[in-house]
């Protein structure tokens, strides 16, 4: 999994200049794989959140994978 969140963070990286302006777009990352058949998107979007606030601190940029339980 951290190699395609690895390939993000790549292909977003570089800023882009529009009409001589440099646009430059930061991209963090949460990622939550399922853990028991009884999960519920609800928990499993839950956990996704908490990995994406973890990967925006100190500083936006990167990607966090969330723990295996709640």
């Amino acid at each position: 999994m951290p190699f395609v969140a690895d390939a993000i963070l790549a292909a977003m990286g570089p800023a882009v200049t529009y009409l001589d302006v440099d646009i430059a777009v930061g991209t963090s990352i949460g990622i939550a794989l399922a853990n028991a058949v009884d999960e519920g998107a609800d928990a499993w979007l839950h956990r996704a959140d908490g990995a994406l606030y973890a990967a925006r601190r100190p500083v936006a940029g990167g990607y966090r994978i969330a723990a295996d339980h709640p």
